[in-house]
């Protein structure tokens, strides 16, 4: 958390010499964040976030209203530290989406990106015990949902850098067999001793698996050069 405010603010900085005045119409943004599990139990303590990257086309109204459409890949591993046994791989997951916001900046040099991401999405589990089954992965698909939060900071007339806060929602619901394990008795205990097995109820797995993901972005607004320079108030 230092290293993300330390970051905010060398952008803060950077920002008080060269930026100006960006006009919002089409951009491209990349993203790149890193996804925790919350929701659905087994999948918050077993799978650990690794990275969620997300490319995306979009183009917003005078009256700040944003269309875009883009895709998302995100990979989350096993985490080694609470399995029992030598369980090795990870979830795969792609999507396509379209995303609806309100994109505006409330100065010349911050502004916000607020909206959601409705897509299709794909996973593929692959694991040293599925394969030990015959299964080479294992796939699975559904509706993926994903409110976001982005503080914009101008860099030039051109682009632009964010902090990005995402909520994805998942359409699956992660069960031991998702990794290819059939017993529900197959995590340590979540008072860290790992020599004792740890028991997750079936309850505990019947809501969709969920996360939330914090990290960066940059932005390149295709008609900043039709931006006006900011004006010297002096």
């Amino acid at each position: 958390m230092n290293r993300i405010l330390l970051l905010s603010l060398l952008l803060a900085s950077a920002t008080q010499t060269s930026a100006q005045k960006i006009d919002p119409d089409d951009s491209f943004t990349f993203e790149l964040c890193l996804p925790n599990g919350t929701a659905n139990k087994p999948f918050r303590e077993i799978m650990q976030g690794v990275v969620s990257a997300t490319p995306y086309y979009q183009y917003t109204l005078k009256n700040a209203l944003s269309f875009g459409v883009g895709m998302n890949y995100s990979y989350y591993a096993i985490n080694q530290f609470r399995v029992t046994q030598k369980i090795l791989g990870g979830i795969h997951q792609g999507v396509v989406f379209l995303k609806i916001g309100h994109e505006k900046f409330w100065s010349e040099r911050m502004g916000t990106d607020i909206g959601v991401k409705i897509g299709y999405s794909e996973l593929f589990v692959k694991s040293n015990l599925l394969a030990s089954q015959g299964i080479s992965f294992r796939r699975m698909d559904g509706l993926f949902i994903e409110p976001t939060i982005s503080y914009v900071i101008t860099t030039d007339v051109n682009s632009s850098l964010r902090l990005v806060l995402g909520f994805p929602f998942y359409n699956f619901k992660f069960q031991p067999w998702t990794v290819g394990e059939g017993s529900w008795v197959y995590a340590t205990s979540s008072s860290g001793d790992n020599n004792t097995p740890g028991i997750y109820e079936e309850e505990t797995a019947k809501s969709n698996s969920s996360a939330f993901s914090i990290g960066f972005g940059y932005t390149f607004y295709f008609n900043g050069k039709k931006s006006e320079p900011w004006l010297d108030s002096e």
